[in-house]
């Protein structure tokens, strides 16, 4: 950054031709001018400008410093407005991966209005409930419930998981109603599987207090069979 700001300096020094003029161009003092320049002559170990009482001109080193200068700039710019006109216009491979059920009924449709908006853009979305590991299998953005596996990710919550406690009246008049999340381990529970949560593990939230029962799986599920929809 250093280096470009003194690029700049140096472009607008033989742009003015004059340190006052200059001075004034940047808010500073003339003073302050041709402390900056000498710190640069120092910095190359030869002389850049010849000053006089009332004008600089440039020595044969400031001619070719110039030179460059301005095309070093200008490269920049050129630099700046290719890798802007690039993020305008989003192009490339974008490979997403979201569980089974939350993948289908809510991720697809956002990515088909997504690739009709940016057509150079090709997206892969690729549906599991496994663990993930996002920088290994070369995924771009992984879509789970539940803990953030890696510190070092960057994570964003989309929604709210929630989770609802029922039971069918005819169990509860067999087995009785649950008073305390604690008596649930005595009962009969259909148990989810999902990433590598705690099997068995659910866990309850009421303001401040949270409570966590290790229940009994009458029936296990894998949540990739939680969609019943019809095809």
């Amino acid at each position: 950054m250093d280096n470009a700001l003194d690029l700049a300096f140096f472009c607008l020094l033989g742009r003015k031709g004059s340190l006052s003029v200059a001075a004034r161009e940047l808010g500073i003092t003339p003073s302050a001018v041709s402390k900056r320049l000498a710190q640069l002559e120092r910095k190359f170990g030869v002389r850049l400008l010849n000053r006089t009482t009332r004008r600089v001109t440039l020595t044969n080193e400031g001619e070719i410093y110039l030179a460059r200068a301005r095309q070093i700039l200008s490269d920049i710019e050129e630099l700046e407005r290719l890798v802007s006109s690039g993020r305008a216009v989003p192009k490339g491979l974008l490979r997403i991966n979201a569980t089974f059920t939350f993948g289908r009924s809510q991720v697809a449709p956002i990515v088909s209005e997504f690739v009709k908006l940016y057509p150079d853009v090709e997206v892969q979305l690729q549906l599991t409930d496994r663990s993930l590991n996002l920088s290994e299998e070369g995924y771009d953005i992984g879509i789970r419930f539940g803990e953030l596996p890696d510190v070092r990710l960057n994570a964003r919550r989309i929604v709210q998981n929630h989770r609802f406690l029922c039971a069918a009246p005819a169990y509860l008049d067999k087995a009785g109603c649950p008073r305390v999340p604690g008596d649930l381990a005595h009962h009969n529970c259909i148990v989810i599987r999902q990433d590598d949560a705690a099997y068995g593990t659910w866990r309850f939230t009421s303001g401040r207090k949270s409570d966590t029962v290790k229940v009994r799986a009458f029936i296990d599920l894998l949540a990739t069979r939680l969609d019943s929809r019809p095809r």
